[in-house]
């Protein structure tokens, strides 16, 4: 009777599988938008085009690249991957980031006058321009953190420029004990001051108020305007 409970035991016991948090893990498991990066046999239209696997596989390559110390390593992960591991990027953002790519790649890939020879790898073309691009976008967001700066300096200039005048208005009262003549006049320049202040922004204003000057300055090729 007790060998036959064992045996029924035995027969509905569940055998032991790799622990669930390691199968997470696996990027062939992993969630798509429209590509399957890290699946590139898998059964799905995308991947029926060459230039669509072309892209994926050329961002698979890594070169000689040191492996993350601290992360497991699969040979379906590609550079984002390597840079997420390294960097801690949000693993969200990587999957959109890499079909972005991918999509860039194969596109342009798509639009050259000639196919390449073997259709299964990205023309050396293709990776030129999207250096170039990069590289464009790089000095633009430089640019951008340049005007950034700047606006800040402004910004606690004016802080400064404003308080220095304000409280050159109290000291003379404080001085004088009462509303004197000169502490009137430093009221006067404290306004001025504001003025100047607000003058970009009277001027933005009126452009927005007066069309003509507005379409003038929109399809305006000078520079000044920028």
């Amino acid at each position: 009777m007790r060998c036959s409970h064992d045996m029924s035991a035995l027969r509905h016991h569940t055998p032991p599988g790799p622990p669930r948090s390691n199968r997470a893990q696996e990027p062939e498991e992993e969630s798509y938008n429209i590509i399957p990066i890290h699946k590139l046999l898998a059964d799905q239209p995308s991947l029926r085009y060459p230039k669509v696997r072309a892209a994926a596989a050329t961002l698979r390559t890594i070169g000689n690249l040191r492996k993350p110390p601290y992360a497991q390593w699969h040979p379906s992960m590609d550079l984002l991957d390597w840079l997420a591991l390294f960097f801690g990027l949000q693993k969200d953002n990587v999957r959109n980031q890499q079909e972005h790519i991918v999509f860039h790649l194969a596109n342009a890939q798509m639009l050259l006058t000639l196919p390449p020879d073997n259709i299964d790898t990205l023309d050396a073309t293709v990776l030129r321009r999207f250096r170039m691009q990069y590289s464009l976008v790089s000095r633009e967001t430089m640019w951008l953190g340049v005007r950034m700066f700047l606006k800040s300096a402004i910004a606690a200039g004016w802080i400064i420029v404003f308080g220095v005048f304000y409280g050159r208005i109290w000291s003379q009262k404080n001085s004088d004990g009462r509303w004197s003549d000169e502490a009137s006049r430093r009221i006067v320049n404290f306004l001025e001051v504001a003025l100047v202040f607000v003058l970009p922004e009277l001027f933005a204003l009126a452009l927005f108020i007066i069309p003509r000057i507005r379409n003038f300055l929109e399809n305006s090729n000078w520079r000044i305007f920028y």
